[in-house]
């Protein structure tokens, strides 16, 4: 019995210890997920709306081409790929032994009512012992797409596509030569759009010119078509929120606005509460790790107060009781560094009458495959409509130079997904 009573207190005291150690490790296990195959790699920076014979689809670059997948689709594995070899430009490739850099890089997609735009760079090499690959010219491309007969998919013809020459002033790049030992580029433009869920509501814009740089002359343009002359420049464009900064994102949001009813924005993320079938009454930007909205449903007053996330945000998506909220620390401007436990994806609850609330937990593994070892530049709600947990909702992870904690997996780059029926975030 005595045996009994030591052997029955020993097992306790183990079990005891392994409860009170592992727990924690349990509920970070129960978040986890049999993964799925990724199929959307690679760093994503855009993910647009687009409209082809009458159907709403998603574009983005990815996997060295462009991505499209209906917006209906709330499956893993609906993306497909348009044909590299029936795009305008050959994708990059790079000749090791007869340093030779070929193909351009593509930068952006994005898209209007009508067109789909993709924005691309090609580079030279140096002939030095360096190599050093420098950005030769940025160029737009545009096509309107057409759905093959009785089919989902779009027809693929180069022919569809067609260069819109604008000269290399459209979009100014400088050495960076703040470094000690070496210098990098860096672009005083930026494509931006309004990528709003109606049609009718998008717009594609270009800001030529950075404010505090070599290139200080900012102008604006809209592109309407797929020409240099449907390349319009606008007078008085103005920020919402800061009127002497350089513009660099747009939200659509009532037609009694000028500029076609789209309001500009400094902040790197804005959204609104459009959907397909309602127009927006309320619209949401970023400044740092706040986020700011309009004072009153309708009305484009910013109210004075805001609500605060963790870290500074970089992109902001919809949902009828949610704001999706990707993360990632501003780059160090000195050494291009940033802090590796800064990033991840967050959300802030959002009131009836869609006021922000305050930063809220998720109910999903959210925040444990998104975690804040990454950048994530893209959160997409593809069902603005819908309540949190019957959306199906997209975000994109990267990992910004080297991660000095060694925790992140390059693995991870590319496209998460969340979709209801699943019930979980997962690869793309």
């Amino acid at each position: 019995m005595k045996h009994f009573i030591k052997t029955f207190f020993f097992c306790t005291i183990i079990l005891i210890s392994l409860s009170g150690c592992f727990n924690p490790i349990f509920y970070e296990i129960r978040k986890d997920v049999v993964p799925e195959t990724a199929t959307v790699n690679g760093p994503i920076n855009q993910i647009t709306r687009y409209t082809v014979g009458g159907k709403e689809y998603l574009v983005l670059a990815a996997n060295d081409g462009i991505q499209y997948k209906s917006k209906a689709n709330s499956k893993h594995g609906g993306w497909k790929t348009y044909s590299p070899s029936c795009l305008p430009f050959n994708l990059p490739g790079y000749d090791y032994f007869g340093n030779d850099y070929s193909g351009e890089q593509i930068m952006k997609v994005l898209a209007n009512s009508e067109y789909l735009y993709v924005l691309t760079c090609s580079y030279t090499v140096g002939t030095d012992t360096s190599s050093l690959a420098t950005p030769e010219k940025i160029r737009l491309y545009a096509a309107k797409m057409e759905l093959s007969a009785g089919s989902s998919s779009w027809k693929e013809t180069k022919s569809s596509w067609k260069e819109i020459e604008l000269e290399s002033s459209y979009f100014p790049i400088y050495a960076d030569y703040n470094y000690s030992s070496s210098y990098y580029f860096a672009s005083a433009f930026t494509v931006f759009q309004t990528n709003a869920p109606q049609a009718a509501h998008r717009h594609v814009y270009i800001r030529s010119g950075q404010s505090n740089t070599v290139f200080p002359n900012v102008k604006y343009y809209e592109i309407t078509g797929n020409t240099k002359a449907s390349v319009i420049e606008l007078s008085g464009i103005t920020a919402k929120e800061k009127a002497t900064a350089d513009i660099n994102s747009a939200v659509w949001f009532n037609d009694s606005l000028p500029n076609d009813g789209v309001l500009f924005f400094n902040a790197l993320a804005v959204t609104s509460d459009e959907t397909y079938t309602d127009n927006p009454t309320r619209f949401y930007y970023s400044s740092e790790s706040k986020i700011y909205y309009n004072e009153t449903p309708g009305d484009d007053t910013i109210a004075s107060r805001s609500v605060s996330s963790k870290h500074n945000i970089l992109s902001l998506a919809y949902c009828k009781d949610a704001i999706f909220i990707g993360q990632g620390e501003k780059i160090n401007p000195k050494d291009k560094t940033y802090s590796s436990s800064s990033g991840g994806i967050a959300k802030i609850s959002l009131k009836a009458d869609g006021i922000p609330d305050a930063l809220a937990e998720f109910s999903t593994n959210a925040s444990f495959q998104l975690s804040t070892l990454y950048q994530i530049p893209v959160v997409l709600n593809a069902t603005p409509e819908e309540k949190e947990l019957d959306c199906s909702v997209y975000a994109s992870m990267v990992l910004l130079g080297s991660d000095s904690s060694g925790a992140g997996s390059y693995d991870n780059i590319g496209l998460w997904s969340y979709y209801p029926d699943r019930g979980n975030w997962n690869r793309e």
